[in-house]
């Protein structure tokens, strides 16, 4: 997901690099910039349940497997405690824990259905060190349900070969 962002472009461009056909969801309207043979583009609005359960539908008829989902797509921004206010961490949790949730929820059950697969999302270090999130406290707060949500589709999907991983750049 996020395949129009920097890390997302990134992700792309690596595994397309590496002879992997690639999946890349981007923004409506927003495409990749640059086309490759080996990366197929489909655009969704992750911030919608419904929707993303289409895309990830059409993406799973398409190809019929999902080995790998690289789950980039987010925002960010600055704000401490006293000027973060409930609308401010809305905005947080749907950019980023939202957006991870609603994709890593019918590629889970994908993926627990195939029999394999792995799924990577992307944490921050202000989500598991206090200290570092004190100034971004929404946005903090809403990387910190990467590592339950990843703890959680770990134990249910304990002797399987599915694994749910947070890279913590």
């Amino acid at each position: 997901t996020g395949g129009s962002g920097n890390l997302g472009k990134a992700v792309v461009e690596k595994f397309s690099s590496l002879g992997y056909q690639v999946v890349a969801t981007t923004s409506p309207r927003k495409g990749l910039g640059y086309t490759a043979e080996s990366v197929k583009t489909y655009e969704a609005d992750l911030t919608n349940e419904e929707h993303v359960n289409g895309v990830i539908g059409k993406i799973i008829a398409e190809n019929k497997t999902i080995d790998v989902a690289v789950l980039t797509v987010g925002g960010f921004a600055m704000g401490s405690i006293e000027s973060t206010d409930g609308d401010s961490l809305e905005k947080m949790i749907t950019m980023n824990f939202k957006t991870a949730y609603f994709v890593a929820r019918p590629i889970f059950d994908h993926m627990m259905r195939q029999g394999h697969g792995r799924i990577v999302l992307i944490g921050a270090r202000a989500g598991l060190v206090a200290s570092q999130g004190k100034s971004m406290v929404a946005y903090a707060l809403s990387k910190s349900l990467f590592c339950r949500l990843a703890e959680l589709l770990n134990a249910e999907a304990s002797g399987k070969n599915v694994v749910t991983s947070v890279v913590v750049p």
